[in-house]
């Protein structure tokens, strides 16, 4: 699995536990090791990377994607989580190998063709139309673009157990959209929705009153107010596109963290 950076999931270690995890595409950026809370992690390998989460617990994915997304630090790189839109369950002790366990399991369902109750395809037939560079090593495709020190570990914690002692309804609105968007800009025709994404972000993050209004996103707000925002999102070039995002992230994360 590598090395694991952050908190530990081995918590009631011999209690069995149901997670519900999403396979990463190879089209994002991820950091270089795991990160791992109490109840969710990035579990990270060559072969696959998963974002996993303790099904009981509610709003974990959203707690665990804003943790990450929030403390990425922009001068090691732009973290693309690109997970598919499929997610999958696992019941396992934590004190093991979750990360093994779950490429076993993957591997089993897949030669065996595994259909879950119900349902009538095959659960891991629904990849075969996500070939190419969409597509990890565990099944074919091509490796992980990561980069080491993606990921700020202390703003991590900070962000992922404040989000779980108090649930912020609006943040994760807007690290939502700003998922999405950033998993759009990972293909070059979807650059425009990408945009309309980040430009929803960007009107939603003035109902944050905890944090310090930044001059461009108050000129991008103000466009906002008079003009289509679909008409407007073509006219955001890449480079603007990632000076907005950055600007966004910094900003809320700084003042989430000092609120």
């Amino acid at each position: 699995m590598g090395k694991a950076i952050g908190g530990s999931l081995e918590k009631d270690s011999q209690k069995i536990r149901k997670f519900e995890y999403r396979i990463c595409s190879s089209s994002g950026t991820y950091p270089e090791h795991s990160l791992i809370t109490d109840d969710s992690a990035l579990l990270v390998s060559q072969q696959l990377i998963i974002s996993i989460w303790d099904l009981s617990k509610k709003n974990e994915e959203q707690i665990l994607n804003a943790g990450l997304l929030l403390a990425t630090d922009f001068k090691h790189g732009f973290l693309k989580l690109y997970g598919f839109p499929f997610t999958h369950t696992i019941e396992v002790t934590t004190s093991d190998n979750l990360l093994q366990l779950v490429e076993a399991d993957i591997q089993q369902k897949s030669i065996n063709k595994t259909v879950l109750e119900g349902d009538v395809l095959p659960e891991f037939d629904c990849y075969q139309n996500a070939k190419g560079a969409s597509l990890p090593l565990l099944f074919n495709g091509l490796p992980y673009s990561k980069s080491k020190g993606l990921i700020d570990v202390d703003a991590f914690e900070k962000i992922t157990k404040g989000l779980r002692k108090s649930f912020s309804k609006d943040l994760i609105e807007i690290t939502d959209l700003l998922v999405i968007s950033s998993k759009l800009s990972c293909h070059f025709q979807f650059q425009a929705e990408a945009c309309l994404y980040l430009l929803e972000a960007v009107r939603k993050y003035r109902e944050l009153n905890w944090v310090r209004t930044q001059p461009i996103l108050k000129d991008w707000n103000e466009q906002l107010k008079i003009k289509d925002p679909f008409l407007l999102s073509k006219k955001v070039g890449p480079i603007e596109y990632i000076r907005i995002f950055r600007v966004m992230v910094n900003s809320i994360k700084n003042g989430y963290l000092n609120s």
